[in-house]
């Protein structure tokens, strides 16, 4: 089979799927306290995940000596139990529905310096933020007034260890890496297409964005409002 030129991607749609990846990952962080747009992006991520594979099989003619490593990856991520949750996924969702998703929030109210009442509640995991916060002030007798502060997690019961935006950063890594070898097999050791999307600059195999998750999984609401 012929090798691509160095100068080109022998991976561009793979490479495409992956940056795009990025993008869902970002969204799905955005909307992590929506429970009905994060299922949505959700599945959406794990379903383009799974494709970047499928895609880098599909250029296996010019990915040199394809048989020896692209194997070799696939023993590699076999062993690894948020991948084959990855597999699995993808298949429930598009031959069977969502995910049993599972969400835990802990919320800490604080109506001055002085007066702060921290509690851990199981909602159902489509239950709005908004709404989660008004049963538990009504709950525990709280005023209508102060700032809650709410840590939520999500999982998948099939995956419960794992919170999954961190789930999903660790299968970003695995096909990175699997776009780098592809490129290493025609003889790319930094391919001239990046990663980077507009909401964030890191274009690396494995983004700075992916690493801070406290940031996206923390929030704040005024009772008042």
């Amino acid at each position: 089979a012929s090798i691509a030129p160095v100068s080109e991607c022998p991976i561009p749609s793979a490479h495409a799927r992956l940056r795009d990846v990025h993008q869902y990952w970002h969204d799905l962080a955005e909307n992590y306290m929506d429970p009905d747009a994060f299922r949505r992006t959700l599945n959406t991520t794990i379903q383009e995940l799974r494709n970047v594979s499928f895609l880098v099989q599909k250029q296996k003619a010019v990915l040199a000596d394809f048989d020896v490593w692209y194997p070799q990856w696939q023993n590699e991520v076999r062993s690894d139990p948020v991948m084959r949750w990855i597999v699995e996924s993808r298949n429930l969702i598009v031959k069977q529905g969502d995910l049993d998703l599972l969400s835990k929030m802990t919320m800490r109210y604080h109506l001055n310096w002085l007066v702060a009442h921290e509690s851990e509640v199981n909602f159902p995991p489509r239950t709005p933020l908004p709404v989660a916060a008004r049963l538990l002030t009504e709950e525990f007798g709280l005023p209508p007034m102060g700032l809650v502060t709410v840590r939520r997690r999500w999982t998948d019961y099939r995956l419960s260890s794992r919170e999954l935006l961190d789930a999903l950063a660790s299968a970003y890594k695995w096909c990175a890496l699997l776009l780098h070898r592809a490129h290493l097999a025609v003889g790319i050791t930094e391919c001239q297409v990046s990663l980077a999307i507009s909401d964030c600059e890191d274009g690396s195999e494995f983004p700075e964005c992916m690493v801070n998750l406290a940031t996206y999984t923390e929030v704040s609401l005024n009772l008042a409002d």
